[in-house]
């Protein structure tokens, strides 16, 4: 019993002197020691700013305005370290739980990031049970993705387990997990929009890759497209510049909601399958996205064409006299053709629309100002006047024209052999 309170004492007298050495010694004069430990564990510069105590609810020490790296590729607004208070009087210290709030990081932190997590691995000195990140922002060359939350837990040697990332205002995580010499990534999103391009809005998306120091393949990528599926796999390559390629297949989507997108007056209703392939590369990773390119074959059924109206125009032939025309709707049970998107353009190329007795085929092009341009050749069947003229469609996106480039004919022979359009004229 004797022993026991002796013990309890010293175990007591130890905590009480720690929690009351902050009070009584400034604190701060350790930090050239503390950043010279971080420096030597980090394998890092390491600054710190400024050093003390917090009580409250429990006590921890509190690093603040903490730079790591050569160029300062992190800078943490505050660290509180929650040590394993029982660890003290081990050999082996314990931080049960680091806390990082406000941590602006550089793109190039990802490069010594592996060996900072890693730190404490085998360190027969100390190791971190857990660290989490509050309200932090990565920031690229042009851009910033944020602010960012974080879970990072390690093994019972030390070493980096597992974090698991998570924007604020977004139902997406992000896990990177060690697998053997590469690391495993795994993206679970619902209702989750592209950064940067917010008209793309998965109802889900799930990615699957593997990655090292050179390239990331996503073997598996499976998403809720506007009611659609999504399949596709791709490559992301940085060894020289970023690189990224890959395919996808879309079926059974609706291209209202896409389509409106790009303009709330002109767009396609229905429903549309699209198989193709997709890339990009810049010197930057946000040039992915500022620089897309795709191509694919499409074939969209039951739908419309708004504020485009092929049966008035061919009917009446609108634009004889230099007006055209603008508006309508043209409703489709077919429609395909070749999509090509490069550079903010979409190319529409082999279209064929087939409309009850209407047809429809050409090319259409609209550029990065949302200017349309293109050719099309428009038949309507009959057995008493068939009607066919070329058709030249130009003028703003939201309120394209619709112009006959020559006069209307109407013979049977002319209905019977087809239409051809070349590509649009460049303006």
């Amino acid at each position: 019993m004797k022993i026991l309170k002796i013990t309890l004492g010293t175990i007591a007298f130890v905590v009480i002197a720690a929690l009351l050495f902050p009070l009584v010694y400034p604190i701060n004069l350790y930090i050239p020691q503390v950043e010279a430990s971080l420096r030597n564990q980090l394998h890092q510069p390491v600054s710190i700013g400024d050093m003390s105590v917090a009580y409250a609810p429990m006590p921890r020490l509190v690093l603040n305005n903490v730079k790591i790296g050569q160029n300062q590729e992190a800078n943490i607004s505050k660290v509180l370290v929650q040590p394993a208070y029982l660890s003290l009087l081990a050999d082996r210290k314990v931080v049960s739980r680091l806390s990082l709030d406000t941590a602006e990081l550089k793109q190039e932190f990802v490069l010594i990031a592996p060996v900072i997590m890693n730190a404490g691995k085998d360190n027969k000195g100390w190791r971190v049970e857990a660290m989490s990140f509050s309200n932090s922002t990565i920031h690229l060359n042009k851009a910033s993705l944020g602010p960012l939350n974080a879970d990072v837990s390690f093994d019972k040697q030390g070493g980096f387990k597992d974090i698991l990332l998570s924007q604020e205002g977004t139902n997406a995580k992000l896990r990177i997990a060690p697998d053997g010499d590469q690391y495993a990534y795994s993206f679970d999103a619902d209702n989750w929009a592209i950064p940067m391009a917010p008209s793309v809005n998965f109802s889900s998306l799930v990615v699957n890759a593997k990655g090292n120091a050179d390239n990331v393949v996503f073997d598996d990528i499976r998403g809720v497209l506007y009611g659609g599926t999504l399949t596709a796999s791709a490559k992301l390559e940085w060894r020289d510049g970023w690189q990224l390629s890959g395919r996808y297949e879309v079926n059974n989507m609706q291209l209202e909601p896409l389509t409106s997108g790009l303009n709330p007056k002109t767009f396609v209703s229905g429903r549309a399958s699209v198989e193709g392939v997709f890339g990009s590369s810049g010197k930057y990773l946000e040039d992915l996205l500022a620089h897309p390119r795709a191509e694919g074959k499409f074939k969209a059924e039951d739908g419309t064409l708004n504020n485009i109206d092929f049966i008035t125009a061919i009917r009446y032939n609108y634009g004889t006299n230099g007006g055209g025309l603008r508006g309508g709707k043209t409703r489709f049970d077919s429609m395909s053709g070749i999509i090509e998107i490069s550079e903010k353009t979409y190319r529409f190329k082999n279209i064929a629309l087939q409309s009850g007795l209407l047809g429809a085929s050409g090319a259409v092009t609209v550029d990065a100002r949302q200017r349309v341009n293109g050719n099309l050749a428009l038949r309507m069947k009959s057995a008493v006047n068939p009607m066919a003229v070329p058709m030249i469609v130009n003028g703003p996106l939201e309120s394209p024209l619709l112009t006959p480039a020559a006069n209307l004919r109407s013979t049977r022979d002319e209905t019977n052999s087809g239409f051809s359009a070349s590509e649009p004229a460049q303006q």
